[in-house]
C-alpha cells in the first residue's frame, strides 16, 4: 500500500507543509505495526509543528467556552428561596365545620430563567381552609360538614404570552354531608395575578394570597350548588 494514500495526503518529506494544511495520519486501525509507529511518529511531527500562538489561540478558546458554560450553569443553577406570608388570610376558627388537609409546604414558580421556591406561612392547607369557610358562611346550613383533602397547587409564569402575571392551578377533592345526603367530587381552578413585567422574585411571594383567596372563592362557587343540591 502506498503511504501517501494510508496518510490521506500527509507526505512524509514535508511534514510541515501537510501540518499547515491540516493533514494528519488516518486509518490506523487497518495498519501493521511497523506502518502504525511511521504514521505516530509523523503525528508527532505535526504537534511539533503547531506554533506556540496556535496552541495558546486554542487554550484561549477552550478556556473561554469553559468559562461561558461555568457562567450559564451558575445562573441556570440559582435556587431563590422567598418567604410568602398568608397570616392575613387565617382565621383560626372561623368554620368548625370544614376541614382541608394535604399540599406541600413550599411551592416551585415554574416558566422563570431560575428556580424559585416560595415558602408559604402559615401552611397552604390553613389558608384554603380558612378562606373556604369565610366564602361559604352564607351558605351553611344546619349539620353541613365538609371534609376536603388532596389540596394540590402549583405555580407558572408564561414569558411569552403574559410574563407580567402568575397563574395557579388549585385543586381538591371534598365530601360535602348535610339532612342525610352527601355530594363528593374533584373542585379545581386556574386563577392568576398581575406581577408586573420583570417582577423580582418577592412580586411572586406577594401575589400568593390573591391567588390563594380568588382560587378559593371560586371553588366556594362551585360547592355552593352542590350545597343546594344535598340541602334545598
Amino acid at each position: 500500500m502506498n503511504s501517501r494514500h494510508w496518510f490521506n495526503g500527509f507526505d512524509p518529506a514535508k511534514p510541515n507543509q501537510a501540518c499547515a494544511r491540516g493533514i494528519v495520519p488516518k486509518g490506523m486501525g487497518y495498519l501493521g505495526i511497523n506502518q502504525r509507529l511511521l504514521a505516530l511518529k509523523q503525528l508527532l511531527r505535526c504537534i511539533k509543528f503547531a506554533t506556540l500562538n496556535e496552541i495558546q489561540g486554542i487554550q484561549m478558546k477552550r478556556f473561554g467556552v469553559i468559562g461561558a458554560a461555568l457562567l450559564l450553569g451558575a445562573c441556570g443553577g440559582q435556587h431563590v428561596r422567598e418567604p410568602a406570608e398568608l397570616g392575613a388570610l387565617v382565621t383560626p376558627g372561623k368554620a368548625p365545620w370544614l376541614t382541608v388537609t394535604g399540599g406541600a409546604d413550599k411551592l416551585d414558580v415554574r416558566g422563570l430563567d431560575h428556580k424559585l421556591t416560595l415558602q408559604p406561612s402559615p401552611d397552604l392547607a390553613a389558608a384554603v381552609q380558612s378562606q373556604l369557610g369565610t366564602q361559604l358562611a352564607s351558605s351553611y346550613v344546619h349539620d353541613l360538614v365538609v371534609t376536603c383533602n388532596g389540596l394540590t397547587t402549583s405555580l407558572r409564569v408564561d414569558q411569552d404570552k403574559s410574563p407580567g402575571s402568575v397563574s395557579m392551578e388549585l385543586g381538591l377533592h371534598c365530601s360535602l354531608w348535610a339532612h342525610g345526603y352527601e355530594s363528593a367530587r374533584d373542585y379545581k381552578t386556574q386563577p392568576s395575578a398581575s406581577v408586573g413585567g420583570g417582577a423580582a422574585d418577592q412580586a411572586y411571594a406577594q401575589a400568593l394570597p390573591k391567588l390563594l383567596a380568588d382560587g378559593a372563592g371560586d371553588i366556594a362557587e362551585q360547592m355552593r350548588g352542590d350545597i343546594r343540591k344535598i340541602a334545598p
